[in-house]
């Protein structure tokens, strides 16, 4: 069911590269934004968040000094 609702609001599945992309995880959690299907490759970091919460990601994302590109 969670999955449904997901795909019927929209999701984002995003790669973070730069020094210490789990900054902006913990700063996602701290923030009460939901990410899911966290996979590592190649020393990046993957997942999927929501399109309402990738706008609000953008503006966490400024302060960590990391890049974010858009897989899907």
């Amino acid at each position: 069911m969670i999955k449904l609702l997901r795909f019927l609001l929209g999701y984002v599945r995003f790669k973070v590269m730069g020094d210490f992309p789990e900054r902006l995880f913990n700063q996602l959690a701290a923030n009460r934004v939901s990410v899911w299907d966290m996979d590592r490759e190649n020393g990046n970091l993957t997942a999927c968040i929501s399109v309402s919460n990738y706008l609000k990601m953008r503006q966490i994302r400024g302060k960590n000094k990391v890049r974010t590109k858009v897989l899907s």
